[in-house]
């Protein structure tokens, strides 16, 4: 039998590489997304790209139907009978269907609403999506739960590949917008048939619905918590939209993109890693809160120093990414960048409430979130214009994080300040760092932005570092240690 701190060791190497393998291939898959957009720009039009929109905001409610949550309930109960799989891939497969085929039901109405007989047809590719979609629920999670992440790093580039190639060629072959449209579906078939071999399982023929028993109310939980999710995060289009016109939503939205992009590339991978390694331990309470606390720490060392950093330099990032015509994001930027850092610091508190089955609390504070999310951004936006929303984003941002974070100390019996009070050092450090941009960016005020962005960055990575070393040495120190630790076993 395995020694406990042999197993612990394993797992926490596990644990690092995979973080690694994650970042790695989401890094590479932007860099060929974002290539590959540069040149189909330069093929097709931009009505192509209009056109395809249209199709694609219905595609993106239905995708929040097909995980339906069995995937994350494989994981977190480590679902491995052949016969229980079988019948949860059937059963996202079908979920797919029934997807696809009001996708595709959807065609007639869309092309109505947006007075584009086009997009009718155009739908037809991305409801065939969905099925994939389905299927590719059950190895997924099976990667996910056995931490292969490096497979499923290799079987996403690879479709991504796929893709953009097949893309090219066909906006190559003159199809026009069609090749918008087929590009997922090319990726998602080719990443499928990949984790199915990757994960050495493929679904027997026989399913049958009691072996969903017991599953199916933590599935149904986690649906409604992301559909809940998705609708209070675009409840700002609403809002803004309707009572501050296009341009002010336009540049609200570039800002939360900014922000939300940012931090999503980061503490994305951490969380993608940490529910299979957490849901491994959730019989391990102190083990699991250490787990826990470790990557916490990574993702405050990283993300509040970035956060308060563009926060500092707003006018120069706007103006050198985006031009000057966006200067009315400026402070709606500031004010995203502090709330944001809140939030990444307390990202992982949901991943814990999930590790423990708690789909019911998730529901509960998605929905507490979109109605406080509503009013704030209704009494902000009356109130205080486009400044004024931000700030309403930003108080129903600290409530409802600080909220479900004590909601998850209690699930693993330990004390709120326990998870705070390491995020003090780099808060404060990161703090200090912003002072020492702004007033950098003071004496250099006749330079360029681009100039002056990168010089004022360089003095802010030193600032933090130097403080960092100062004042909190210990715990950084210790953090590189674990994970240089860790990634040699």
């Amino acid at each position: 039998m395995t020694e406990p701190s042999t197993a612990a060791g394993n797992l926490g190497g596990k644990a690092v590489r995979s973080v690694a393998w994650l970042s790695a291939g989401q890094l590479g898959r932007q860099i060929l997304a974002f290539s590959t957009n540069l040149v189909l720009a330069r093929i097709l039009v931009p009505d192509d790209f209009g056109l395809f929109g249209m199709t694609y905001v219905a595609a993106e409610i239905a995708q929040v139907f097909i995980a339906f949550g069995l995937g994350a309930t494989i994981v977190q109960r480590q679902v491995t009978a052949q016969a229980v799989l079988t019948t949860c891939f059937w059963f996202n497969v079908v979920i797919g269907a029934v997807a696809a085929l009001a996708l595709w039901g959807s065609g007639p109405l869309l092309s109505t609403y947006f007075q584009r007989p086009e997009v009718d047809t155009l739908v037809l590719p991305l409801a065939i999506n969905m099925v994939v979609a389905g299927a590719s629920v059950v190895p997924q999670a099976l990667l996910t739960q056995r931490l292969q992440f490096r497979d499923m790093t290799v079987a996403q580039i690879v479709g991504s590949v796929c893709a953009s190639l097949g893309a090219l060629a066909l906006a190559w072959a003159g199809v026009g917008v069609w090749a918008l449209a087929a590009q997922p579906l090319i990726g998602n078939t080719v990443t499928c048939a990949i984790m199915m071999r990757q994960a050495r399982w493929l679904p027997g023929l026989h399913p049958a619905l009691r072996h969903l028993q017991g599953m199916v109310s933590l599935s149904l939980n986690l649906l409604g918590s992301n559909l809940v999710s998705t609708a209070g995060r675009n409840l700002h289009t609403f809002v803004i939209g309707r009572y501050l016109g296009a341009a002010a939503l336009g540049a609200y939205g570039l800002a939360s993109g900014l922000t939300g992009t940012v931090l999503f590339q980061i503490t994305s991978v951490i969380v993608r890693v940490l529910f299979p390694t957490l849901s491994l331990l959730r019989n391990e309470p102190e083990r699991l809160a250490s787990a826990w606390l470790k990557a916490n720490a990574a993702v405050s060392l990283t993300t509040i120093p970035i956060m308060a950093g563009t926060a500092a330099m707003a006018p120069d990032v706007v103006h050198v990414l985006f031009g000057p015509q966006w200067e009315a994001a400026i402070d709606v930027l500031r004010i995203l960048c502090v709330a944001m850092a809140v939030q990444s610091a307390l990202t992982t508190t949901g991943t814990v409430l999930l590790t423990f089955g708690r789909g019911d609390l998730l529901l509960k504070t998605s929905i507490a979130t979109a109605v406080l999310s509503g009013a704030a951004y209704w009494v902000g936006t009356v109130w205080g214009g486009l400044v004024g929303a931000a700030w309403g984003f930003f108080v129903v941002c600290v409530v409802t994080h600080l909220w479900t974070a004590a909601l998850a100390c209690q699930e693993v019996r330990m004390p709120l300040r326990r998870l705070l009070m390491p995020m003090l050092a780099p808060t404060l450090c990161s703090a200090a760092m912003a002072g020492a941009m702004v007033a950098t960016t003071q004496l250099l005020a006749g330079w360029l932005p681009l100039t002056r962005l990168l010089a004022c960055s360089g003095v802010g990575a030193l600032a933090y570092l130097a403080l960092l070393l100062l004042f909190a040495r210990r715990t950084t120190w210790s953090l590189v240690s674990d994970i240089r630790a860790q990634w040699s076993h």
